[in-house]
């Protein structure tokens, strides 16, 4: 409790951390007090929290509430005034002043490696790519603009070959048999409770009006769609994440006799950002792994034991001031179990400060199914990471990206690789620095040469804890790191 002409918080009881743990546990992965600063949890997270929770006393002290936040009062109080008092005074009082720097040192430059290109683009505005997708046996880049609602193919050399107008924001492209399989997030990118998402194949040689047509609509915010045969029938389920806001969905939607698809929901839970398709356990059939990015977020096996029927396994579980960002499975050890690769680093909700714990974490599975984690790379608003044997040695080396990077920095390290040593990874700096705010990279073979390539898209536009930087005003919004390996060289 606060004590009477103090701004101090009284010493916490046990009492009150069970209550804490009680209440701030429940839903998600309980958050300690030394995860947020003071401040923060004081004058940001904690108010919504207690919104969330239907605590009038709080809610009455909230500034105006926009739609969306007032859907997030619950009809009845989920606590007592009494233990909302407690569950704040323990957060307040064992939280931090300030959060402990991450120590990142300085990092230098790869050099050799890797051939910086410009992409160019001949928009109106500044370009703001929420998607970018390399096609290696075409030998370009679909580059997807949601500030002038255009999705260009650019050339391996980076020039424009094909525009697309009239596009709303895309937040992801997926190759099938059938053409690109394209989801669109909504109108744009920002947060909305309108159900406007959608997906749709497009035809890229076609170039007719007729070269897309659709395929699901009313997604709620779908930030990606996969193609796959899940039951051996010769005909491809669509897996959809529905990230949402309150609300969202995980499911799997099966084909019909009409042609239309019939949903299966695996998930009701707002912030499945990102799946994967992997047989996890060898049966024969395949599994669904998927990352859930919002409030409990988490990383969740769909085991598939046939008829539609899917066994839900919770992998691993993380704080909801986590900002989980991206994950894939891999296999960074060699051992033949899948391992995780994780990024955490969204930082644009209550909590605008540079945390210690963003960063790319591999975690590897032991013998028992567990996974242990391997290393932590600090790395401030870390937003995917991905694994190739970049240098053609055999092991997997790693290519990072941050979008909620410390810009301020005198040498930020928004864009990294991550070479594999003996299973040691040295950390060095992509020639990207200033360029851009990278939101969106892939990497696939672009100029046809054997090994893996990397395209990167700038999207500038948003809230930011690391200042925004001016150059990114006429920066190409689209760069290139083509890779000099040229052959794989066998490891010695």
């Amino acid at each position: 409790m606060y004590l009477p002409g103090c701004n101090r918080p009284s010493p916490p009881t046990e009492d009150d951390a069970k209550l804490a743990q009680q209440y701030c546990g429940g839903c998600h992965e309980f958050a300690e007090p030394g995860l947020l600063t003071r401040q923060i949890w004081r004058e940001s997270v904690l108010p919504y929290m207690a919104l969330r929770m239907g605590v009038k006393s709080e809610i009455s002290k909230l500034d105006s509430l926009n739609d969306l936040e007032l859907q997030l009062e619950p009809k009845v109080a989920l606590i007592s005034e009494d233990d909302w008092a407690r569950v704040k005074n323990y957060y307040l009082a064992l939280a931090p002043e300030r959060l402990e720097e991450a120590n990142i040192p300085p990092l230098e430059m790869n050099r050799g490696q890797f051939e910086f290109k410009r992409g160019q683009l001949f928009s109106q505005k500044m370009a703001n790519i929420s998607c970018i997708k390399i096609d290696p046996e075409r030998h370009v880049v679909y580059v997807c603009d949601d500030a002038n609602g255009e999705i260009w193919t650019l050339s391996q050399a980076g020039l424009p070959e094909k525009r697309f107008g009239n596009q709303v924001a895309v937040s992801g492209i997926e190759f099938t048999k059938k053409g690109l399989l394209v989801t669109y997030i909504g109108k744009t990118v920002g947060i909305t409770v309108n159900t406007n998402g959608f997906n749709q194949l497009v035809d890229v040689d076609e170039t007719s009006s007729k070269n897309a047509s659709l395929v699901l609509t009313k997604l709620y915010r779908p930030t990606q769609t996969l193609s796959t045969d899940l039951n051996g029938d010769q005909q491809n389920e669509l897996i959809t994440c529905e990230y949402g806001v309150i609300e969202g969905k995980f499911s799997v939607w099966h084909p019909t006799s009409d042609s239309t698809y019939r949903q299966q929901v695996l998930s009701n839970s707002a912030g499945a950002i990102k799946a994967e398709v992997v047989d996890w356990d060898k049966d024969g059939r395949k599994d669904l792994v998927v990352l859930f990015a919002q409030g409990d977020e988490r990383i969740v096996l769909y085991r598939n034991l046939g008829n539609e029927q899917f066994e839900e396994k919770l992998l691993m579980r993380f704080p909801p001031v986590y900002g989980s960002s991206y994950f894939e499975i891999t296999d960074l050890n060699q051992d033949s179990r899948p391992d995780i690769l994780y990024t955490c680093g969204d930082n644009a909700d209550y909590s605008l400060i540079m945390k210690p714990y963003h960063g790319v974490y591999a975690f590897e599975q032991n013998k028992d199914g567990t996974f242990r984690q391997k290393f932590h790379f600090p790395m401030n608003g870390a937003y995917k990471a991905v694994a190739r044997d970049f240098d053609g040695d055999g092991d997997l080396d790693i290519a990072a990206i941050a979008f909620f990077g410390n810009y301020n920095s005198k040498t930020p390290n928004d864009a990294v690789y991550l070479k594999n040593l003996d299973g040691k990874f040295a950390p060095q700096l992509l020639p990207t620095i200033g360029r851009g705010r990278w939101m969106c990279m892939d990497v696939a073979d672009l100029d046809g040469d054997g090994d893996d390539d990397i395209a990167l898209g700038s999207h500038p536009v948003g809230l930011m804890p690391g200042g925004f930087k001016k150059e990114w005003s006429s920066g190409p919004g689209v760069v290139y790191l083509i890779n000099q390996q040229k052959q794989v060289k066998p490891k010695l």
